[in-house]
């Protein structure tokens, strides 16, 4: 029998090598080592032979709780292993989330029973509502079975549970309950490396390794350039270039990858060394390089680094690794020999890239606020992707295959330069802008401000507007340098900020979007420093008070200071978009609020008829950027322009997207006459309603046209016209559209015997013609007769 230990240590192996293939399965993990659980990974006990997670962040709260609303639980018998799952919830919750918590426990309990039996559940009359699913087995005798059936019971609850949050949030839209997410899961996991480095290996190297001494990476650098020095054929010939504290790059023997267009490199990050590819010249360059590697062994991938995608091994080297230098080599010669020659290849083709570039980059026919508007099916969502990757990147081939065009939209995406989102009748000002939201900390619900999605991207863009305008190429963002700050503190919490009295030094205890959570030398933590007043301070757009709070920033200014750029380049303002689809859908007053007025021209940051407001929550003054641009998308069958908001058509340029034939014609398709029927179809809607109820060319150039006529036209039509068969004959003829047979008989018999039976006049009434019954091509016929 196993032990305790490695019974924990196989049940996150096991959950681990799920993660890697799917970063979406994710799990929690015991996020602090009290004393004598320094090494272990999940919340549990020895002494009681059994430890527990969960995959969801459903914050509950309640007297006397400690686990979560969903466990999965993990016991050790005299006789072998066995798990179970339990969901419990008080019975008497005290407000609307813990309610809900309830009500979805509560909900998907019979379909839970459904998989398999429980072990327990609880009467009504208890204070804790609770119940539990236990294995398939009763006892198992090897982990290999418990986790085969492990596998399938998690396939089935996990698709319950999710349906059960969202017909929860139906009823509680602001029920937090999710999956643990990918970010969540990623900094519990480096929190849990770094205690286990600082308890396990530490404690380890003098006793139990060849690495006598503590780890210098200057040492580790000599020593990984002499292997390379006595290995030149072996390794191609690779050899060291520049070095810095954590990181060294390196160069071929052709001298072609080793400059700050294409490197490679050896990283320490998190305790673990790892050989990479970076690249770093222009935009248009790294752009290139994405665009043009592909294939990469299953060894390698992408991943983003330094506003850009480079190429990194899979896993890293601990660095008591006993062949540390040899395996860091092996896995550069694997980047060198799979994929080189494409790297050198690729920079071979690319312009030079010391040709400067403009500190701004204008659109001139792009408008900062534009709106696209027409009737349903005529590409504005289509478009709206278009213009905000020409608004971002003009000099963009946007006639290649669209799949590559979406490729370039999703890399801009995730490069945070584009932000789409959709309104909908909820979206509130507390959604796009900011405001005060639940979060869950070490299982305690706290409130804090967070911004919104417009806040966010307008921080983003501003936050390089104003890098760019500082124009000092030897000096990082305030972005970069707080992140590097973060960094560093995730490596050592204890990092001391002085003030000027000797021994009042503060430590930084957390972060949270808006602030920089700090412990006094006194022991006080309830206090927190803006980080918007501190980007201000470091762009010395303030003066920094020097009372109250203001004497914690100088000492975090300085540190944020000492940051230096590894590539020196020239700082250049990049446009920023967010597109709006469904704009009208919103109430745009209510959303934007105050700040409809700062999103004109001449209002935005920069001009002279700059405006900023104090935001209502944050209290902090907040303006709109120059380089955000602003693209709308409304569907006038919905809601014409003629009913928008009159301070929100005052401040954005309209363009309207009408129907068009000639893409249709572009398509040269030999079945039907497509761009006629569209023609058609759209001069008979425009007499009987208007224009804004046309039919867009979309859906004319599916490949099953019928199947689209069946499934999108029709149905598109019966809205229009509330069901009146009628004028849907007048659309598209006899031959989908016919008359009732009731009606068409004009029999009064069927009329109850009574004196006015003979003086009512029988009004004819329509249906559609079953599409089962309908010959589609004589129909179609008759549509264009």
């Amino acid at each position: 029998m196993i032990t305790y230990k490695d019974y924990e240590k196989q049940v996150y192996d096991w959950l681990l090598s799920k993660h890697k293939i799917d970063k979406n399965f994710t799990f929690s993990l015991r996020q602090k080592g009290s004393k004598g659980a320094e090494l272990d990974y999940f919340i549990g006990t020895e002494k009681s032979s059994y430890f527990g997670l969960t995959f969801w962040s459903i914050p509950v709260g309640f007297p006397g709780s400690a686990a979560d609303l969903i466990d999965v639980f993990f016991q050790q018998k005299e006789d072998g292993f066995k798990f179970f799952f339990e969901f419990g919830q008080t019975m008497n919750p005290s407000d609307d989330q813990n309610k809900s918590a309830l009500n979805l426990i509560r909900n998907i309990k019979e379909s839970i029973r459904g998989i398999g039996d429980f072990t327990y559940e609880t009467t009504q009359d208890l204070k804790m509502f609770k119940y539990a699913l236990g294995s398939p087995k009763s006892v198992y005798t090897t982990l290999e079975s418990l986790f085969v059936d492990l596998e399938k019971t998690l396939n089935s609850i996990i698709p319950i549970v999710e349906n059960g949050i969202i017909n929860e949030k139906n009823f509680n839209k602001n029920f937090i309950a999710q999956r643990i997410s990918i970010e969540q899961f990623n900094e519990i996991y480096q929190k849990l490396e770094k205690r286990l480095f600082k308890y396990n290996h530490f404690s380890d190297f003098n006793s139990n390794t060849n690495l006598k001494t503590p780890f210098k990476f200057k040492n580790f650098t000599e020593e990984f350039e002499n292997y390379l020095l006595e290995n030149q054929e072996e390794f191609h010939g690779l050899k060291v270039s520049t070095k810095g504290r954590n990181y060294f790059w390196l160069e071929d023997k052709y001298n072609q990858i080793g400059d700050k267009i294409a490197h490679y490199e050896i990283i320490l990050r998190n305790k673990k060394l790892k050989a990479e590819i970076h690249f770093e010249g222009t935009q248009k360059q790294k752009d290139t390089f994405k665009l043009s590697i592909d294939n990469l062994p299953n060894d390698l991938l992408w991943f983003k680094w330094n506003s850009s995608n480079s190429i990194s091994s899979f896993e890293g080297n601990n660095i008591d690794d006993n062949d540390l230098v040899k395996n860091l080599a092996n896995k550069l010669l694997l980047i060198e020999k799979n994929i080189g020659n494409q790297i050198r290849n690729v920079k071979n083709g690319l312009i030079d890239s010391n040709v400067k570039k403009p500190l701004m980059k204008n659109i001139i026919n792009s408008p900062l606020n534009q709106i696209l508007y027409g009737p349903p099916g005529t590409g504005k969502t289509y478009n709206s992707i278009n213009k905000a990757i020409e608004i971002i990147n003009s000099t963009f081939d946007l006639s290649q295959d669209r799949k590559i065009v979406k490729d370039e939209f999703d890399r801009l995406v995730a490069d945070n330069q584009i932000l789409f989102t959709t309104f909908h009748q909820s979206m509130s000002y507390e959604d796009f802008i900011e405001g005060i939201k639940p979060e869950t900390k070490d299982k305690n619900v706290i409130y804090d401000v967070v911004p919104g999605l417009f806040l966010e991207i307008c921080t983003t863009a501003e936050n390089n507007w104003e890098d760019a305008k500082e124009g000092n190429s030897k000096k990082l963002s305030f972005e970069e340098a707080f992140l590097l700050l973060k960094e560093e503190w995730f490596e050592n919490e204890e990092i001391k900020f002085p003030l000027k009295r000797e021994g009042n030094d503060f430590t930084i205890i957390g972060f949270t979007k808006k602030s920089i959570q700090f412990k006094k030398a006194s022991g006080g933590t309830g206090h927190t420093l803006s980080i918007g007043t501190l980007k201000d301070y470091y762009y010395k757009k303030k003066e920094i008070k020097p009372t109250g709070v203001g004497i914690y920033y100088p000492s975090i200014l300085d540190k944020l200071n000492k940051y230096q750029p590894i590539i020196i380049s020239e700082k250049v303002v990049k446009n920023h978009v967010i597109i709006i689809d469904e704009i009208n859908r919103g109430n745009v007053s209510q959303i934007f609020g105050e700040l409809i007025t700062l999103i004109e021209d001449s209002k935005r940051l920069g001009n002279d008829e700059a405006l900023e407001v104090i935001l209502p929550y944050s209290k902090e003054k907040f303006g709109v950027p120059p380089n955000l641009y602003i693209i709308g998308t409304m569907n006038t069958a919905d809601r014409s322009v003629e009913a928008l908001d009159t301070a929100l058509r005052r401040r954005f340029s309209f363009v309207e997207m009408m129907p068009d034939e000639k893409v249709i014609a572009d398509k040269k398709f030999t079945d039907y006459d497509r761009a006629a029927i569209m023609s058609l179809i759209n001069q008979r809607i425009e007499v009987l309603l208007d224009r804004n109820y046309t039919l867009g060319h979309s859906y004319f150039i599916k490949a099953d046209f019928k199947n689209s006529f069946e499934n999108e036209i029709i149905p598109l039509l019966q809205e229009y016209f509330y069901n009146d068969y009628g004028k849907i004959g007048l659309v598209l003829g006899k031959g989908f559209v016919r008359e009732k047979a009731i009606t068409a008989k004009n029999d009064k018999s069927i009329f109850a015997d009574f004196d006015t039976k003979n003086e009512v006049d029988i009004i004819k009434s329509y249906e559609l013609i079953p599409f089962t019954e309908i010959d589609f091509d004589t129909a179609i016929q008759t549509l264009l007769a």
